[in-house]
């Protein structure tokens, strides 16, 4: 009997002593668990550091060029990683419309020239006739004051030279009216011109061209896409620390850039740029083990030198708080 009690307690002690290793396994599995929710993937705090995930990119950003005019694309003078400077000639579109209409008015100007020139001939003529009438006029008022013609005659004089004056000041008027009409056309020739080297799309930044989205032949309109473009500059690592860690980043700290895949320290650099306000994720809302209630800071590195990076990649990044 006294053996039976015995066997009894030790087995009762042992499933006492397991249920209690299962109970106490099971709250520190619960503690990390909780432990880890408090602190995303992307970014972490460890011995007087800040580890994160950054993406790499130009300081002045990334770009979509818009074709800005509307026609068919007749040539192609640019590609993919292409270094291109600003003012540089990316495509060129169809301008035989524009050519016509423009060789046109160009027609049209050089017949209003010879317009004016045949009114300034009528005008010298007019100018002559009355220069005759008015030294006539200038005879004829001696002579009626030496009483040598009647008054009559003197009226007819006068009536001459009203005529011959009022004919001047058309003449004069015609080629005003002529030479108003040529600078017309000339601003017509300037605009037309102005819409033909619109024709020739030239990029307005300087940078490298990450994608080329059209090709020879496509139909541009002014709001077409035509490359998307890293402005020239140097490269950040974007990256956005977790709201447990955000006082402690500062400006001018210093940090080091590693691969994603084999670990390797790819560059170097400070931080340039710390946010002033605490957001909801941005940069990768795409990973399984983000939380929607964390906020973030926005940080910048700007790196010393990046070579080997490629723009868009992901990285790994240390901010050294010290």
């Amino acid at each position: 009997m006294k053996n039976l009690y015995q066997f009894t307690f030790l087995t009762l002690f042992s499933l006492m002593f397991l249920l209690s290793c299962g109970s106490k396994k099971e709250d520190i599995e619960k503690a990390g668990q909780d432990e880890t929710s408090t602190a995303p993937a992307d970014s972490l705090g460890l011995n007087d550091k800040v580890l994160g995930v950054a993406r790499v990119e130009p300081i002045s950003g990334v770009t979509n060029i818009s074709a800005g005019e509307s026609g068919k694309i007749i040539d192609v003078l640019v590609e993919d990683n292409q270094i291109i400077k600003q003012g540089q000639t990316l495509f060129i579109l169809d301008t035989q419309i524009e050519e016509a209409q423009l060789k046109q008015t160009k027609s049209t100007y050089e017949s209003q020239k010879l317009e004016i020139t045949a009114n300034k001939i009528a005008l010298n003529a007019v100018n002559t006739k009355a220069q005759n009438i008015k030294n006539k006029l200038e005879r004829a008022e001696a002579q009626y004051a030496s009483k040598a013609i009647t008054e009559n005659e003197l009226v007819n004089i006068q009536y001459e030279w009203k005529e011959i004056a009022d004919e001047k000041s058309k003449a004069q008027n015609m080629i005003s009216q002529s030479e108003s009409r040529l600078r017309e056309i000339q601003a017509e020739i300037n605009y037309q011109q102005t819409l033909i080297a619109k024709k020739t799309i030239k990029a307005p930044l300087s940078g490298l061209v990450l994608k080329t989205m059209v090709k020879k032949g496509n139909y541009l309109t002014a709001q077409s896409e035509v490359i998307e473009l890293a402005i020239e500059g140097p490269l950040i690592a974007k990256t956005e620390v977790d709201e447990l860690f955000a006082e402690q980043i500062k400006k001018q700290q210093k940090a080091e850039i590693f691969s994603q895949t084999s670990g390797e320290k790819l560059g170097s650099g400070a931080v340039v740029f710390v946010s002033e306000y605490l957001k909801t994720k941005s940069l990768f809302r795409d990973q399984s083990t983000e939380l929607e209630d964390r906020r973030v800071r926005e940080v910048h590195i700007l790196l010393d030198n990046p070579q080997g990076l490629i723009i868009g990649g992901r990285v790994d990044c240390v901010i050294n708080l010290k």
